[in-house]
């Protein structure tokens, strides 16, 4: 039945061409008007435990620690030019649109006590309320600054010469509002005639970056997708008019995959930017297989398509249920993107090759490595297994691997946000908090709670890669010095000077207090700010905070530890664990699909050894070089996957229709060889020379994906082309007719 439906659709296939049209017209303005999307939800899970954490977390504190970090340096920071600028511009920020306040040594405040006719008077107000007129009174001021902790490494450098203005953004902004206040942020510092002295981080910035990052890669790299395709197709088929053709079915299938995202409200996000250039890869090696099939092979080459394409939609669709919206997005278009290559290639390549490509010269360097290949399979056993031996003796490496993932250390090179962040990472503290909230029904000020934070502040500092701890009891130190000369250790356990000192800090700013200190003073906040930016060294900050808390837990006293940037360690950690998983279930759901349709577990069997081994060994390779598992390693063998089982399962199909025919394995592998090798080797150079394109980005995910897809491609090949003829012939028994 089957054959005799695909027999009446190769003969009456005339208007497929229309339809193929007719989508891709529809499709067209949504692909136009395709967005990217670069906020900061792309990268954590939502409404996971930790989101939920910070969320409640945020009832009370709001965004404090979406925190961006403005530094500008200066040669001389205390001249009466300098401070008048860092003052016009605080005002500056502080009226764009979406700020919720903005802390500097212009606006914090500041405590002082003094003498007047003998007596002792509390005095308070604004650091730079008022600009000095004299070298002595500005080398006072600098001195008054780098003396006070609260400053130091947070709106002042500790060399004095880089101020820093801490942003934080209002609570209740979408996505889309918080990138257009971090955009006006960097529009006002570069419009003023010094923007090479300042430097903007946090993770608004990073996304504001990735977004034109991505941007401009999608751009280069499908420019110099076509380039390389073209080279690589007209080598292969010595038409141009064959090459042309080819990439317009790639064309029609990107338009229909990111025309349908998009019209479904997709968007391109960090980790889509590779998908042009896989959709492409997917649809060429299709199309590919259609042009190397006569007539009488058209049959098996579309049936092949099919059961290839299915298995790559099973294969991409596992990153669909991952926790990082980036990778489902991802997944959602290469699903897709399988999808649309092989209608792509069904209803348009096979009407154009018929119509004007019936008869394709051949290659024959390809045809001289096909023939010497059939016979190094037949009288080469021993080389075979041993190289397939050494696949897997280094798969073990892959235990090698950890969970890591920087995102500022995704760029291969020192671009604008690096340079940004290791300037702030080096001068004013790190601009990724890990928050801390105590809570505690019977109020905050209480000596065991004080003393908690003191002790905790104390441990926690001393932790490699904490820059700095500022939390109620810092406020209530700065607070304090209006009534004191010196500050002594636990002057905090006298109850009534700490309500005098809140009291006072709540008439001069009572916003700065209540970042510390909840309306109802049951709950606190201690914000821990770190200059670390990898998951591994993160972690271990993360570990020390929560083995201290468990360790010197209160009595009444609920502890909750949050953060954006943990989330968004914890999301990444996380995504990696199950997009392996899910990666390997799906491995063995392709060989069961493979199954229903050979019929034959023993070819299953072969099917999966051929797949499986390359994989593990490209994993043991990145265990070998040391890489860490991170956003694009653990997707490679996904992404690999699917691809790569297309070439097996075009050999299983072309074997299966021949023995069926002959009845003969040793006829029926040549057959493959001379009739079906050629297409596999085509698609495997294709999609290999497509990803290493992508090998030549400076954003390491996408280097990543690109070199090692292209190197697993080839030991797939290898594995097809050499192993699973040889497991066949040796194991002759068994393939009996269906």
């Amino acid at each position: 039945m089957v054959k005799r439906i695909l027999d009446r659709f190769l003969n009456y296939n005339r208007f497929s061409v229309w339809v193929v049209l007719i989508v891709t017209a529809f499709l067209f303005v949504p692909f136009l008007n395709t967005k990217i999307d670069n906020s900061l939800k792309v990268v954590y899970e939502q409404g996971g435990p930790q989101d939920l954490v910070n969320k409640e977390i945020k009832k009370d504190f709001g965004n404090l620690d979406e925190l961006g970090v403005l530094a500008y340096r200066s040669d001389d920071l205390f001249t009466i030019e300098e401070l008048k600028f860092i003052k016009e511009l605080q005002k500056e920020l502080e009226l764009i649109e979406g700020v919720k306040s903005c802390y500097s040594i212009v606006n914090i405040s500041h405590f002082w006590k003094s003498v007047v006719d003998g007596e002792e008077t509390t005095n308070s107000g604004k650091f730079l309320s008022k600009i000095p007129v004299n070298p002595e009174e500005l080398l006072e001021l600098k001195k008054r600054a780098l003396k006070n902790p609260l400053y130091e490494k947070s709106l002042i450098s500790r060399d004095g010469n880089t101020a820093g203005f801490n942003i934080v953004l209002e609570n209740n902004l979408s996505s889309e509002e918080k990138a257009l206040a971090t955009q006006n942020i960097m529009k006002l510092y570069k419009s003023k005639n010094r923007s090479d002295r300042f430097y903007f981080t946090g993770m608004h910035a990073f996304m504001d970056f990735n977004g034109r990052f991505i941007k401009k890669d999608i751009a280069f790299y499908t420019v110099l997708l076509i380039v390389v395709m073209f080279i690589v197709l007209t080598v292969l088929f010595k038409s141009v008019p064959i090459t042309i053709a080819i990439l317009l079915t790639a064309g029609i299938c990107n338009i229909l995959t990111i025309g349908a995202g998009s019209l479904f409200g997709l968007r391109l996000t960090l980790a889509t930017s590779g998908v042009p250039a896989i959709v492409s890869a997917l649809c060429i090696a299709y199309t590919v297989h259609i042009f190397c099939s006569n007539k009488e092979m058209m049959k098996e080459a579309l049936v092949s398509n099919l059961l290839a394409a299915g298995t790559s939609m099973l294969g991409f669709s596992t990153m669909i249920i991952n926790p990082l919206q980036t990778i489902r997005d991802l997944g959602i278009f290469l699903t897709m993107g399988a999808f649309f290559a092989v209608f792509v290639s069904t209803l348009f390549a096979i009407q154009v090759k018929q119509n004007y490509f019936e008869k394709i010269k051949e290659n024959e360097t390809v045809t001289e490595i096909t023939s010497w290949l059939n016979n190094f399979v037949k009288n080469n056993g021993w080389p075979i297994y041993l190289i397939s031996f050494l696949f897997f003796a280094i798969s073990p490496f892959i235990f090698k691997m950890e969970i890591d993932t920087n995102y500022y250390g995704y760029f291969k090179k020192k671009v604008e946000i690096v340079r940004h962040v290791d300037f702030v990472n080096k001068n004013i503290s790190g601009q990724y908090p890990i928050v801390v909230k105590l809570t505690k029904p019977g109020g905050i000020k209480d000596k065991n709670v004080l003393t908690f934070i003191e002790e905790f502040t104390e441990h926690i500092k001393k932790v490699p890669g904490v820059d700095k701890i500022v939390s109620y009891n810092s406020i209530l130190d700065e607070g304090q010095k209006a009534f004191v000369d010196k500050l002594e250790r636990g002057w905090f356990k006298d109850l009534q000077a700490v309500e005098e000192t809140t009291m006072l800090l709540e008439g001069e700013d009572e916003d700065m207090l209540r970042y510390y200190l909840s309306l109802d003073e049951k709950s606190t906040l201690i914000f821990i700010r770190t200059n670390v930016i990898s998951t591994r060294g993160f972690k271990r900050i993360i570990k020390e905070v929560e083995n201290y808390t468990k360790k010197n837990s209160l009595d009444d006293t609920n502890v909750l530890i949050g953060g954006t940037y943990l989330n968004i360690v914890k999301s990444t950690d996380k995504m990696s664990r199950m997009q392996l998983i899910s990666t390997m279930f799906a491995v063995l759901a392709i060989l069961l699909v493979v199954f229903l349709f050979v019929r034959n577990l023993k070819l299953m069997i072969y099917a999966g050894i051929a797949n499986i081994l390359p994989v593990v060994a490209i994993y043991g390779i990145l265990g070998i070089v040391g890489e860490s598992i991170n956003m694009g390693t653990a997707i490679v063998a996904a992404i690999a996957f699917g691809l790569a089982v297309d070439d097996t399962i075009h050999f299983i199909t072309r074997f299966k229709y021949s023995y069926e025919r002959t009845g003969d394995v040793d006829v029926s592998i040549q057959e493959v060889f001379q009739r079906g090798i050629k297409s596999i080797i085509f698609t495997s150079v294709v999609i290999g020379a497509g990803f290493l394109t992508m090998a030549l980005s400076s954003f390491v995910p996408i280097y990543q994906l690109g070199l090692y897809t292209a190197i697993t491609m080839i030991l797939c090949l290898l594995a097809d082309a050499l192993l699973l003829p040889r497991m066949i012939h040796d194991t002759k028994k068994g393939f009996g007719k269906n």
